[in-house]
């Protein structure tokens, strides 16, 4: 296409090979006329391309870029006033500032999911410490009901015991054991 009358040209990453033809406007003799270029923002050196007319660039980077031109007449005369074009070439959309804003959101996500999963994991361990801690108090406890139990039974069962003995020899011989027995059994009562 032609580009005389543009300022900027606007390209996809996908645009590899780009050729510039170029024209003087000097017509007398014009296959003596010379090109000089220069891509700043790629390579600050005027290139000098002799009578040849073509300029090719090749896998630019994303970026943009100013090419200058200048030419000479027949006679070896440059032309010290240049022709600029600016040259945007836009990177693909995975290079792109919202296609990095959406990395690092995605990023973030990942990582607030990972320290998200990591507190529920510590809270669950906390929570199984705590449960094995009260599991742990709750059998103490019933240990110690249980021996309680045990105790009291046997502090019951033996002046019970030595009462229900002593009720059985007086039933047995009410006039041997009576007396004595009546005080026996009146003092296991009482302890």
């Amino acid at each position: 296409k032609g580009i005389t009358h543009r300022d900027e040209i606007h390209l996809s990453y996908e645009d590899n090979i780009i050729i510039f033809e170029l024209t003087a406007l000097n017509f007398r003799n014009s296959q003596k006329n010379q090109y000089a270029y220069q891509l700043y923002g790629f390579n600050n050196d005027w290139i000098n391309l002799g009578t040849k007319r073509e300029i090719t660039f090749t896998n630019l980077d994303p970026g943009q870029y100013t090419l200058n031109v200048k030419g000479s007449n027949n006679d070896d005369r440059w032309n010290q006033a240049t022709t600029s074009l600016t040259i945007v070439v836009h990177p693909p959309w995975w290079a792109t500032w919202w296609a990095y804003l959406l990395y690092a959101v995605v990023l973030g996500g990942i990582l607030y999911a990972v320290r998200r999963s990591e507190l529920h994991r510590q809270a669950l361990k906390t929570n199984l410490a705590l449960e094995k801690v009260e599991a742990d108090k709750l059998k103490e406890l019933d240990s110690f009901k249980s021996r309680l139990y045990t105790n009291l039974t046997h502090e019951f069962r033996t002046p019970l015991t030595v009462i229900l003995g002593m009720a059985e020899q007086i039933k047995r011989a009410p006039e041997k054991y009576l007396d004595n027995g009546v005080e026996l059994i009146r003092n296991n009562g009482k302890n």
